[in-house]
């Protein structure tokens, strides 16, 4: 398929079944990054309504920037990955400091917390209609399904040329928009990235970690004063054992903090 047919069959699905997405009307670089942070490994269903309360609530990098991160960390609450509203937090205080307008580049964004390389084209395509060339879960599902199909093990590095040749210069933020719709659709008509090198299968979530540290946290931040790993394990439905290891790991991602006398809370 050429570049011209493969943009068409693309803009032809977005014209027609384009999503109307909160963070799209007036994309700023404040409302591309609440949303990208919120979008990492979290479906768009889940994301508008959190992304539509907490822009309520925090309107800017500076209201964020003026928010303490346990205020921020309830406002995520059931979003999940709770790491990411401590890295938009951090950014925002980051952001926050420059002058007002500031446009940043790729290599500057990728110096901020919890920002990689994905994430830095998004910004810059989406805030600035720049044709910064990224790829992501969606994107890679249209050019496997186009123009690899049927071949195993495709790597990220032989889809970046094909993404750079096609992108619409003149209007990258909707192209990149129509992208992410289309593969949507394909991924609903049966289209999947098992066939990306880069492809590895989400694990479960009931009973995971992830599942654990989601619930001390979210006790936590719903408690008063600080509480001892007997008072959790006492309150909480999971073995001491994964009690204490999400614990760990929530100290040592500056999630929560841990007192003199051997109790926890949220920072």
């Amino acid at each position: 398929m050429n570049t011209k047919d493969f943009r068409s069959r693309v803009y032809a699905y977005y014209n027609q079944q384009g999503r109307d997405l909160p963070w799209r009307h007036q994309p700023t670089l404040y409302r591309v990054c609440v949303s990208e942070f919120m979008l990492q490994q979290t479906q768009v269903s889940r994301v508008i309504n959190y992304f539509r309360a907490f822009t309520q609530k925090y309107p800017s990098f500076k209201a964020l920037h003026q928010a303490s991160l346990t205020e921020i960390l309830t406002a995520w609450q059931g979003l999940g990955y709770n790491r990411r509203a401590k890295y938009l937090w951090e950014t925002a205080h980051h952001i926050a400091a420059q002058p007002s307008g500031k446009q940043y580049t790729a290599e500057e964004l990728v110096k901020l917390p919890g920002i990689g390389r994905g994430t830095a084209g998004a910004i810059i395509a989406y805030a600035y209609d720049l044709p910064a060339v990224f790829i992501e879960t969606n994107i890679r599902t249209v050019f496997i399904h186009h123009f690899f199909t049927n071949q195993p093990n495709v790597s990220d590095a032989a889809i970046l040329p094909l993404i750079e040749k096609t992108i619409d210069r003149n209007n990258p933020r909707e192209w990149y928009w129509a992208l992410m719709d289309y593969g949507t659709y394909l991924k609903q008509q049966g289209a999947h990235n098992r066939s990306s090198a880069h492809y590895s299968k989400q694990s479960k979530f009931k009973g995971s970690l992830r599942q654990v540290r989601g619930h001390i946290l979210s006790y936590l931040l719903n408690m008063p004063t600080p509480v001892s790993m007997p008072h959790l394990c006492t309150a909480l439905p999971y073995p001491k054992n994964n009690i204490q290891k999400a614990l760990n790991h929530l100290v040592q991602e500056g999630l929560m903090s841990k007192n003199n006398k051997g109790q926890y809370c949220c920072v």
